[in-house]
């Protein structure tokens, strides 16, 4: 299972933030390159609330 992919809210909590931005920005810039992905997209593929600090 690839970290973007957790389904159950508990489980991600226990994959730290930065890991999981980690695994969302290098899938997504890999699918849609580094300006076509936002802020945005990444925070929400990664299930990372947009005020969390890592």
């Amino acid at each position: 299972m690839r970290l973007g992919e957790l389904k159950d809210p508990q489980s991600r909590q226990a994959v730290p933030h930065m890991e999981r931005l980690l695994g969302s920005g290098t899938r997504l810039f890999y699918r849609h390159g580094y300006h076509g992905t936002s802020v945005d997209a990444l925070l929400a593929d990664a299930g990372v609330p947009r005020r969390t600090r890592c």
